[in-house]
């Protein structure tokens, strides 16, 4: 409840403040008659006084907190779990620069959940620096290259775009805005920003640079945010400055999603299994791709994902089949190391170039809240780290989306398992470990 923007409550309480210096006065007066202690029983009279003084000092004590409560904020944030709560937001608007070459050029970002993505694109190889801007909603997209002049365009898959807004506003905004997490920030002031009393806090980076970010205390998200690089002289340089602002409109300057004059088109649709698709690694030819990760409300994580080793195309893979819920090998831990995940085998499904998309399911072995994890997959000569970070749903949406993608790779015929299946095989794989 905001008691600070709720005119109702304001209006009811209003009536303190017209009386507190009459309550006040009577309070003052009836102290001041007060017997002390050893005194005659007071009459009937002084008792009723008594009474009105009480209820005066009561209604003071309540006017005074309400009055704490209309001038404070409730709840004040700090930097821990910022990035949990910039990727809970409807949508996030970042306007800014960044540096390339010596070169300010503008970054902007604006993206919300199922509706809208646009965002600017800058790209560097030697002294070549290309910029761009790609702009869609759930119906078209349109990408844009200004160093070639040329344009993409069609229609949008509206599963994929939904899976890609998601992917912006809970995984790479947080990243790109706050890092992987929050270790390593120190508080270093305050300030006022955009009219806003803010926190400053500051993070060094192991190899030179530093992160500084304003932060709403009242909301726990970043208001503005600062990158420092190390210069040429031994000094230090600024990288990027951004505003950010949260559960905004989109901006009324955004693109339209018609190619600008004079660009060269090309026409391409968006397929459906454009939708799959995410983090992946290599190491001395093993491949290991996430296709999608979805968080099944912290009871578990249904992931679908590609192994193999790219070096030999004829090599099996491995650990395919299996009954419904049986143990897989797969080492998910939490990024700390400390909470390890069981893999239960759901289904395998033909995928590109004569390959399966493999769906489990992650149950956390301590029963705890299912979230971010890591797997690591050592080789004779090197290894790889894959992290996961599965999409949040309201639970009507993710019902839907958890068949949807299934559909994507089960072959004509066969049945996607819903939500509520997947949750009993959860609850069994907890209820065995008891």
């Amino acid at each position: 409840m905001n008691v600070e923007h709720d005119p109702d409550l304001r209006r009811a309480y209003r009536c303190f403040d017209r009386d507190h210096a009459r309550l006040r006065g009577q309070l003052l007066e009836g102290l001041r008659d007060a017997p002390s202690a050893g005194m005659p029983r007071p009459r009937f009279g002084i008792l009723r006084l008594r009474w009105w003084t009480a209820a005066a000092a009561a209604a003071l004590l309540l006017a005074a907190t309400w009055a704490l409560l209309f001038r404070s904020p409730l709840v004040v944030y700090g930097i821990a779990n910022a990035g949990e709560r910039l990727s809970a937001c409807r949508s996030v608007r970042v306007e800014g620069w960044r540096d390339v070459g010596g070169v300010r050029y503008p970054w902007n970002v604006y993206v919300e959940a199922g509706r809208r993505l646009y965002g600017t694109t800058i790209s560097a190889h030697n002294d070549d620096v290309s910029t761009g801007y790609s702009v869609s909603d759930s119906s078209r997209y349109l990408t844009v290259s200004h160093r070639d002049k040329t344009a993409v365009t069609g229609n949008e898959d509206a599963l994929a775009f939904e899976l890609q807004t998601r992917r912006a506003l809970q995984i790479a905004l947080p990243a790109q805005l706050l890092g992987a997490d929050d270790r390593g920030f120190v508080k270093t002031g305050k300030s006022v920003h955009r009219g806003v009393r803010v926190d400053v806090y500051e993070r060094k980076q192991p190899r030179g640079g530093r992160e500084v970010v304003w932060l709403d205390p009242s909301s726990g998200l970043p208001a503005h945010v600062a990158f420092y690089e190390p210069a040429p002289d031994g000094g230090e340089r600024q990288a990027a400055d951004l505003d950010v602002t949260a559960n905004v409109p989109p901006p009324q300057d955004l693109p339209t999603l018609d190619p600008p004059a004079g660009y060269a088109v090309t026409r391409h649709d968006r397929e459906p299994r454009e939708a799959l698709g995410g983090s992946g690694a290599q190491s001395n030819g093993e491949q290991f791709q996430i296709l999608l990760a979805l968080n099944l409300d912290g009871r578990a994580t249904l992931l679908c994902w590609v192994q193999y080793d790219a070096g030999d195309p004829d090599a099996p893979e491995k650990s395919l089949g299996g009954p419904v819920g049986s143990a897989q090998p797969l080492d998910f831990r939490s990024p700390d190391g400390k909470r390890k995940y069981i893999s239960l085998h759901l289904h395998d499904d033909p995928w590109d170039e004569g390959r399966h998309a493999r769906w489990s399911l992650l149950v956390p072995e301590d029963g705890g809240q299912a979230g971010r994890a890591e797997i690591t997959i050592t080789r004779p000569n090197g290894g790889m780290r894959v992290g996961l970070s599965p999409l949040r749903f309201d639970r009507a949406e993710l019902a839907r989306v958890v068949i949807e993608a299934q559909k994507l790779t089960l072959p004509d015929g066969q049945q996607a398992m819903d939500l509520e299946h997947l949750e009993r095989i959860a609850q069994a794989q907890a209820h065995s470990r008891k």
